[in-house]
């Protein structure tokens, strides 16, 4: 009788009668083979096998099969089992978009058999299943007491091949219909099994006699070194044993180093040359020996020569220069003077690794470098116990080797992005390395002796403190490495950043002019950083499109000049365009100052009310702390309503609507409760603000103005997004005043006790002057 049934194709592995099979499905093809099974075919299924993924010919038998149980799983995929009921002949296979989902089949006769035929042949079966079961020790003696109940030799022969034959044979028993000969096959595959189990009988006997052999092999060879030894002759691992001892003396060790080496040199010899435990041994004493101990380089005593050298290389960042003028005078003065642990702390490309660099340099030290962004595991670290397989010493054992001094200047860059995993917690394991006093006894797991690391320079970098623990913080002497200004830029890019280009390409620097107006348009629109990261790559752009120019036509010139109007040709169009296009002032518009782990920026809030129940919305990607400001703000003026002239039901009767775009970035902080309240300020009275003014300031529901951090890359960003205006806490007027003059004197900045104060300024006096309205008292 010809049936359609939905079909799935198993890839090695074949399937039979009165079997089950458990499946996961995890493409959606497959589950809609399924879900087609269950509402149009009652559940029944026809699964065959596929010889070859790669072939394109398709098996012409199956298993009529049923599907009795199915789930979805909590990763999206399904859960299916499956009892194999019959075998099938496929007649035709149909298709939709060349994807087989369907068959055409008819099932097979089946082949009658007397049931006292029947009888013997079960009984003989299970005879031969029982001694195979003995005298192969992979097939489990559990399938002999679920075949004690099986009386059917259909049954008991499908159920046999599946759980004692390897799946290359079940191919065949697919296919063939008649018992007796499905019988037939079973036995003479047994019979096949039982020899190969002999064959590897023997030779597993073979390879102990060899192991026996080998071991006596070994023997002779330890008498033949004893008499070689006897006549004055050695072997070659004694003069390994010679070499390392030799090393031993040569390598300063402190005492207790050189004991425990000579004890692992004594269990070295011990060991035979077979045994794991020589090379575990002899690596051992290689990484003990390849540290450099009590070997310490000098540091240049030249104080003027050591500025001059961080002076070429790196730009201003006077701080840290002074730092380390000031450590290399302490420790002319006094030798014991312990290396500062410093952590560099800045957005991305202002120079931190470099700088690092370039310190070791000009102190006349090694350098090694360690990046740890992204590290879950502390036995990258500490090392790994030299009991574990594969073992090693962790990387600042590993970098000291390299280094081949114990005093190298050590950089641990991008030390806020380690992260706690399952194999510890890497920042932890730093405590004892950060520590001035404790990592003069730093110990590694696999060296397991204390190793001094007091004289070593250690230098970390972070774009921000935010994640790094206080107990790191405490060990640690934080320097911030600010943002550049823009005419600091311009300074880089001609002492630094272009002769460093032209350099790469062997040129000669006076070839290329860059004016400072093409450089200050570079900064402005084809680049929006703090540091100089992204210039260096413009500049290197230009000059590679006139090398390529030069080499590919054949042209050259005495001097290429690079102006404003040639950018467009090598750069394109610019990235960042000038603020030309800025929204016009607008009501319920104020831009607010902020930062990121990219350095200082501004940004416009936007405040609308319509009709509604008094809710306030905030839109925008806002943490909770920002929301709290704009709670704050909003309680602050309907406390306030008359003085600033608010109708108080605008407020009650009208849902308002803050905005900050750019809602896909993340903003949060609470330096944004004086523009919150500014904006709603606008809103509610109808007044404009300058979009050349900008403010900044946590506020608290009195209206106090209470500081806020990164003052001065805020005021950077201000005054290079074309803000001329800034209103800004009273208490940090000392930190912005270590700006340049340069850009202070370009920029008006009004120092805030309350927001009165920013009221009177920015709303009332504007009245004032155009006659609208009488001064009031402070709220």
């Amino acid at each position: 009788m010809k049936m359609n049934l939905p079909i799935i194709l198993l890839k090695g592995s074949s399937f039979l009668p009165y079997t089950e099979l458990k499946l996961e499905i995890d493409n959606e093809e497959s589950k809609d083979i399924i879900n087609t099974a269950s509402f149009f075919h009652k559940n029944y299924i026809l699964l065959a096998t596929k010889k070859n993924a790669k072939t394109k010919d398709l098996p012409k038998w199956g298993t009529i099969s049923k599907i009795t149980e199915k789930k979805l799983l909590p990763n999206g995929n399904m859960q299916i089992v499956i009892v194999g009921k019959e075998r099938a002949t496929i007649l035709e296979y149909l298709s939709r978009e060349n994807e087989i989902l369907e068959t055409i089949i008819e099932k097979n006769k089946k082949v009658k058999i007397s049931e006292e035929k029947e009888k013997e042949y079960v009984k003989n079966v299970k005879k031969h299943i029982r001694e195979y079961i003995d005298k192969v020790p992979t097939v489990s003696n559990a399938i002999l007491h679920k075949m004690e109940k099986i009386e059917t030799l259909e049954v008991l022969l499908d159920v046999a091949t599946i759980q004692i034959l390897p799946s290359s044979y079940i191919e065949k028993y697919v296919s063939e219909n008649d018992p007796k000969i499905r019988m037939q096959f079973l036995l003479e595959d047994i019979e096949k099994e039982k020899l190969k189990t002999n064959i590897d009988t023997k030779i597993a006997v073979q390879l102990e006699k060899n192991v026996q052999n080998a071991e006596k092999e070994y023997m002779v060879k330890e008498k033949i070194r004893l008499l070689k030894e006897e006549i004055g002759e050695t072997d070659s691992k004694n003069e390994e044993i010679e070499k390392l001892r030799e090393r031993v003396n040569n390598a300063q060790l402190p005492e207790d180093i050189a004991q425990k080496v000579e004890t692992e040199i004594g269990r070295y010899l011990s060991y035979s040359p077979l045994s794991p435990e020589a090379g575990i041994t002899y690596n051992y004493i290689e990484n003990v020996l390849s540290l450099p101990w009590n070997q310490y380089t000098e540091d240049c005593t030249n104080l003027l020569e050591v500025r001059k050298k961080l002076d070429e290389t790196h730009y201003d960042l006077v701080h840290i220069k002074d730092r380390i003028i000031e450590f290399l005078a302490s420790k002319q003065m006094n030798p014991e003077f312990k290396s500062p642990i410093i952590c560099l702390v800045g957005p991305a490309g202002v120079g931190k690794t470099s700088l690092a660099f370039s310190i070791a340099g000009a102190m006349g030290r090694s350098f090694v470098k360690m990046s740890v962004g992204g590290m879950t595991d502390e036995g990258e670290i500490l090392g790994h116990r030299r009991t574990y397989m594969g073992a090693r010493p962790g990387r600042i054992v590993q970098l000291l080797k390299k280094a081949k001094t114990m005093n190298p200047v050590f950089l641990i860059d991008e030390i806020d992005k380690m992260v706690k995993g399952a194999k510890g917690d890497p920042m932890s394991a730093l405590l004892d390395v950060l520590d001035p006093v404790q990592n003069k006894y730093f110990t590694d797991h696999y060296i397991e002796e204390e190793i001094d690391l007091s004289s070593v320079f250690f230098i970390t970098t972070a774009n921000s403190m935010d994640e790094i623990p206080e107990e790191i913080k405490d060990r640690l002497e934080i320097i911030e490495v600010e943002g550049y200004t823009e005419l600091e830029k311009i300074e880089i890019a001609k002492k630094y950043l272009i002769p460093s280009v032209c350099n790469n390409y062997k040129m000669n620097t006076e070839r290329f002019i860059f004016t400072e107006a093409t450089l200050t348009k570079m900064i402005r629109e084809y680049t929006r950083e703090v540091g100089v990261r992204s210039l260096e790559r413009k500049i290197t752009e230009i000059i590679r499109h006139i090398v390529t120019d030069m080499v590919l036509y054949k042209t050259g010139r005495s001097k290429y000049h690079i102006e404003e109007r040639n950018l467009y040709r090598y750069l394109g169009k610019p990235l960042y365009p000038s603020e030309s296009n800025k929204e016009r002032n607008q009501i319920g518009t104020v831009y607010g100052m902020g930062y990121t782990s990219y350095g200082g920026s501004i940004f416009p809030i936007e405040v609308t009310y319509y009709k509604g129940e008094g809710n306030l919305i905030l839109t925008g990607t806002l943490g909770d702390t920002l929301k709290e400001s704009a709670m704050v703000a909003l309680s602050y003026l309907k406390k306030n309503a008359k003085h600033f002239h608010i109708d108080y039901d605008k407020m009650c009767k009208n849902d308002i609507h803050i905005h900050i775009p750019n809602g896909a970035v993340y903003k949060d902080g609470p330096s944004a409760g004086t523009v919150l309240t500014t904006a709603l300020l606008s809103a509610f009275t109808g007044q404009k603000v300058s979009s050349h003014t900008a403010l900044t300031g946590e506020m608290t529901l009195r209206g106090q103005i209470m500081p806020v951090g990164k003052i001065k890359q805020k005021v950077l960003a201000a005054y290079e997004g074309g803000i001329t205006k800034m209103y800004l806490p009273r208490c940090q007027q000392k930190e912005v005043k270590e700006l340049p003059a340069s850009i202070l004197e370009k920029i008006e900045c009004i120092w805030v006790q309350t927001y009165q104060n920013i009221y009177t300024d920015l709303f009332l006096n504007n009245k004032i002057k155009k006659g609208n309205l009488p001064l009031q008292k402070s709220a």
